[in-house]
């Protein structure tokens, strides 16, 4: 599996989107109302470890809780990327990318 770091999205080859979650930190775009919507369905949570598989049209957006983002380590951060990895990996993906908060 091929997972990346973004600023921004590609235009095509993208299996699915990572995002993390964290308290007080909103989602980047495009993704941001979709991730407050399924927060307020209860569906993504801050909670640390806590995965979300939504879908904006075809693809894929992986919610990993982080917590409260002034305490998100390193250590948090690469735990989360493995689950989010597995996760994907589950669902067929071949590529993530992870979007950076905005």
């Amino acid at each position: 599996m091929h997972v990346s770091t973004v600023d921004a999205l590609p235009s095509d080859g993208l299996d699915a989107v990572v995002l993390a979650v964290a308290t007080d930190v909103p989602a980047p775009e495009p993704f941001r109302g979709l991730v407050e919507t399924a927060t307020a369905r209860g569906e993504v949570k801050t909670k640390s470890g806590h995965l979300a598989l939504l879908h904006d049209r075809d693809t894929r957006v992986i919610g990993v809780g982080m917590g409260d983002a002034t305490a998100v380590t390193a250590e948090a951060l690469r735990v989360a990327a493995a689950h989010a990895a597995a996760r994907a990996s589950a669902l067929g993906a071949k590529t993530i990318h992870w979007l950076a908060p905005d």
